[in-house]
Formats: C-alpha cells, structure tokens, sequence
C-alpha cells in the first residue's frame, strides 16, 4: 500500500466516522472503530491528524462520556503539545466541542415533593 493511498483511506474512513459509529453502535465503535482512528495520530501527516480532530467529537458522542473522558481526551490532550500549530488548533476546537454541554440532552428537573 502507498502511504498516499493510506492517507485517502483514512481521511475517507474519518470524514464518514460518525455515521461509523452510530451504524456499529456504542460497543463497536468503542471497541472497533476508536482504536482505528486513533492510529491516525501517529501519522507523519498534520493534516491527516487535523481530521481526526474534526470528525472525533461526533463519534464520541456515540460512544459515551466514558469513553470520552478515558480516551479521546487525553489523546487530544497529548496532540496540545504537537509541532504543527494546526494540529494544536483542531486539537483545542475538537477538546472545546468534547467538553461542551450537550444540547440534544434534555436538562433534568428537579423533583418537587409534594
């Protein structure tokens, strides 16, 4: 495999990850898919590893706060030392995005004793 092949295959695998993820379901993609996309950060490549920054937020939500917090974040936390100011920028928007409140959650209310 030509490593400029590689690189289209997992920019193509990266841009449709989250539809990935909700078709193979939270196990799966927790067990399958994120170990794969993971190994997108050891490329030589800044752009290759600015893409999986711009498409794992929406896996993560598949997955689950869990395995947000127990992987991808300090993945992203590690890459906030990377040579590439470009990286370190889609590192920063992708943790801004993995920590904000989700608002498709409904916020709970509070039970009023009667």
């Amino acid at each position: 495999k030509s490593p400029v092949a590689e690189k289209a295959m997992y920019e193509v695998l990266l841009v449709n990850s989250p539809q990935l993820a909700e078709f193979f379901g939270r196990d799966d993609a927790n067990n399958f898919l994120m170990p794969l996309l993971i190994t997108c950060l050891n490329s030589p490549s800044p752009q290759l590893r600015c893409e999986f920054f711009k498409h794992i937020a929406g896996v993560g939500r598949v997955v689950g706060r869990a395995s947000c917090e127990l992987v991808l974040v300090p993945c992203v936390d590690r890459c906030l030392l990377d040579v590439q100011d470009a990286v370190v920028s889609c590192a920063l928007r992708c943790m801004t995005t993995l920590i904000a409140p989700d608002v498709r959650e409904k916020p709970q209310r509070a039970e009023v004793a009667s």
